[in-house]
């Protein structure tokens, strides 16, 4: 949906908590809107993060920025100066429902905005869900199952390999 009076279109918005880890000490910055917009005239698409009074407090250009999943419905990703923020998407069902719909809107515009800027030239990996079976060890053999989809949206057969965890 359009943003009142900006040309922005909104893409996906949840609400989680977000924390700044600052030299390894953990300060709480309280609930943000994490909010997948795409700018005016089909411009780029971007991850802002918004206060509690919706002004933007962060924004990431999608084509450099990762997300990687934590336990209990946590996540971390960086900022452009490294400093480590870690979001919690709330407790139970619920809190991991909206973790895996932001992942899963995240990638889909991260897929997008790369075919958009040209800048799909390598192979776009991302987590959807976090592992829940034992860890892995340096040597071990794994099963790896993973699917596929092609820029154009439409999935690839996919497949299960064997490898070894380096």
């Amino acid at each position: 949906q359009e943003q009142k009076g900006t040309g922005m279109k909104m893409i996906h918005a949840c609400y989680a908590v977000i924390v700044l880890y600052k030299n390894a000490t953990p300060v709480n910055l309280g609930n943000h809107m994490l909010s997948l917009l795409e700018l005016p005239n089909k411009g780029p698409y971007r991850l802002l993060v918004l206060n509690a009074k919706k002004k933007p407090v962060l924004q990431f250009d999608l084509n450099t920025f990762n997300m990687q999943m934590l336990p209990n419905n946590y996540t971390q990703f960086f900022d452009q100066s490294n400093n480590r923020y870690v979001a919690y998407f709330g407790k139970d069902q619920a809190g991991a429902t909206t973790r895996e719909t932001f992942i899963t809107k995240l990638a889909q515009v991260k897929s997008a905005e790369m075919i958009r800027s040209g800048g799909l030239v390598d192979v776009m990996c991302v987590d959807l869900k976090l592992g829940t079976e034992a860890s892995v060890n340096q040597g071990d053999l794994v099963n790896i199952a993973y699917e596929l989809y092609l820029p154009s949206g439409s999935s690839y057969p996919g497949s299960l390999d064997v490898c070894v965890a380096s």
